[in-house]
């Protein structure tokens, strides 16, 4: 089973009343996907050098749901070999 991660983004409410809901495939909010291996979506030394800025916040979701802290993801993602070919493009 795969599974897509991204920043932990609320949705935006606009001045009309209309809520946004975060685009979690738009390479700017995906940071990548564990399937076999981790393919990564953003630079992962930029990811690290954001999440690990605030190591006690759960800055990082899944797509069912759930939130982790830096460490948490890593282990998430431990051992999995890592992918850098699709940073900056949209997949799923």
């Amino acid at each position: 089973m795969s599974t897509n991660f991204a920043w932990a983004i609320e949705p935006v409410t606009l001045p009309t009343g209309e809520v946004i809901e975060p685009d979690d495939m738009d390479p700017r909010i995906h940071i990548g996907k564990r399937s076999n291996g981790f393919s990564w979506a953003q630079d992962p030394k930029r990811v690290e050098e954001i999440a690990s800025a605030r190591p006690d916040e759960k800055l990082i979701s899944s797509e069912y749901g759930q939130l982790f802290t830096w460490a948490e993801f890593c282990e998430e993602i431990e051992g999995l070999e890592q992918n850098t070919d699709h940073i900056g493009v949209y997949f799923c």
